[in-house]
């Protein structure tokens, strides 16, 4: 899947006003990337020690294809 730098993705919730949005694709090492992210809960950016959006460390891996939000009966939210 490739998915455009530029454009936004959005992995929402089916059980719950949760998702995740892309806000850009970026390399931290020669060849290994990550999609910067933002979580959204309520309509509103969630905020947490461990998910600090401007740490270059923070997000999704590259191959989103294979990225799943929430357990099948929607318990759980993963964050990678």
């Amino acid at each position: 899947m490739f998915l455009d730098p530029y454009q936004p993705k959005f992995f929402k919730s089916k059980f719950n006003d949760i998702e995740f949005v892309t806000t850009e694709l970026d390399e931290l090492h020669y060849g290994f990337e990550i999609w910067k992210c933002k979580l959204y809960v309520n309509g509103e950016v969630f905020h947490h020690e461990y998910l600090n959006y401007e740490d270059k460390f923070f997000g999704l891996p590259e191959n989103l294809e294979n990225f799943i939000l929430e357990s099948a009966k929607g318990n759980f939210v993963f964050i990678p």
